[in-house]
């Protein structure tokens, strides 16, 4: 065995099983999440000096609500060239769910280390899971050697910021987020989006790096479609539709341009779907494209005038966040529209447009500047943007920055 080994715990879509998990998820998709866990995998693949092989779970809804299928098979994957993926079988039912990831993890882990009981070996967990810490724990015990490394996209306290109502839910998450704090000390290293994480954290300099994002390359193509671009203006949103992530916001804003050459299309699921689809019946200008695919949300961002993230800062959440959906508007070459928020690194100031306050008012006057500024101008700026990412923010460039924090160690 390698000398050096990694093994990815996390929770993606393996590629064959996209259309299904299309099929039968009801509701919000987690295509963020498997982006980003498949832009880590490709950096990992170059970066990282040994084997790399993935222990996956998709990170699907549970039956009956969110998924359609009540029992999830296992099978084998190819991730890349050389990294072997093990996709384990689960009761998807809700109740029962955790308890069956927890267990099909375990064996699965246990497993790898019989593999690897020598040499420099790296555990790395996607997301704050209690299951995960659980693990941490069970891992330590057994061989106190292996590095656990664990990547946070966000925070518990904010995670289904949208629902906030007093219920069972609350309650089990707040066992969660106990039983997480309570074996976080089994924890080495941490890779986090933003700086401010480490506070509620509570981790130290040396155990954390920053990596905001990264950006997907095979979405940054330089070929884009600029039809009748003079003519129609069209603005486009992707990504969750909660009214904390300013949808309506967008909407409202989008309605005082009173320019009907102006298009607004919106994609995703959330709580705010249904009143989205009634502003779409009054307005013909408004159009609601549902939750598509994410290869056609990626086609789509590179044919629109103009991308916009309607997120404000102010609130607590957003400093410790940087929307994933930032780095794949920059990969498309269109230009982006954003507020400012604390969780955004200075770097990247040069490459997005913000509103000149968090008004309504002063989204709706760049949206329509924005979209009134000369093709080439706009076709400059998106070059400009891809650049950027492509060099500064590619999978090799941002998982070197992992790796060396837990192989330094």
């Amino acid at each position: 065995m390698s000398a050096r080994a990694l093994l990815f715990v996390g929770g993606l879509f393996p590629s064959d099983m996209i259309d299904e998990i299309n099929r039968n998820s009801i509701g919000q998709i987690q295509y963020a999440a498997h982006e980003l866990q498949m832009s880590l995998l490709d950096g990992f693949e170059v970066s990282f000096p040994g084997e790399v092989e993935i222990l996956s779970e998709p990170f699907i809804g549970s039956y009956p609500k969110h998924y359609k299928k009540w029992y999830i098979n296992g099978k084998i994957f190819q991730f890349g060239h050389n990294i072997a993926g093990k996709q384990l079988p689960f009761f998807n039912i809700v109740g029962i769910r955790d308890a069956s990831l927890l267990s099909a993890y375990k064996k699965g882990i246990n497993d790898w280390l019989k593999q690897h009981k020598s040499g420099e070996r790296v555990i790395v967990f996607y997301s704050i899971q209690w299951y995960f810490s659980l693990l941490a724990k069970w891992i330590k015990k057994k061989d106190a050697a292996v590095h656990i490394h664990l990547i946070v996209p966000d925070l518990p306290q904010f995670m289904g910021i949208g629902a906030c109502k007093f219920s069972l839910t609350t309650l089990y998450k707040s066992y969660r987020n106990h039983t997480f704090k309570k074996n976080q000390p089994y924890l080495d290293t941490y890779t986090l989006v933003a700086d401010a994480m480490k506070d509620s954290l509570g981790i130290r300099a040396d155990q954390y790096v920053v990596v905001e994002g990264i950006a997907n390359i095979a979405n940054s193509s330089e070929s884009r479609s600029f039809e009748n671009c003079d003519d129609k203006k069209t603005i486009l949103y992707t990504g969750t539709l909660t009214k904390k992530y300013g949808v309506l916001d967008l909407v409202d804003a989008f309605r005082m341009i009173p320019d009907d050459r102006y298009q607004l299309l919106i994609c995703g699921a959330g709580e705010t779907k249904q009143q989205i689809e009634r502003i779409a019946e009054e307005d013909p200008r408004v159009e609601y494209l549902g939750q598509l695919p994410h290869d056609q949300v990626v086609e789509l961002q590179r044919k629109v005038t103009l991308l916009v993230n309607p997120r404000k800062g102010g609130d607590e959440f957003t400093k410790y966040s940087f929307p994933s959906k930032l780095m794949e508007y920059l990969s498309s070459g269109t230009q982006v529209l954003c507020y400012r928020l604390d969780g955004i690194p200075k770097e990247y100031d040069a490459y997005f447009n913000y509103p000149d306050d968090n008004s309504t008012q002063a989204l709706a006057r760049a949206m329509q500047m924005l979209c009134e500024r000369h093709q080439q101008d706009r076709v400059d700026e998106g070059k400009r943007n891809q650049n950027f990412i492509r060099k500064k923010k590619n999978p090799t460039v941002q998982t070197e920055k992992i790796v060396k924090l837990f192989l330094q160690r």
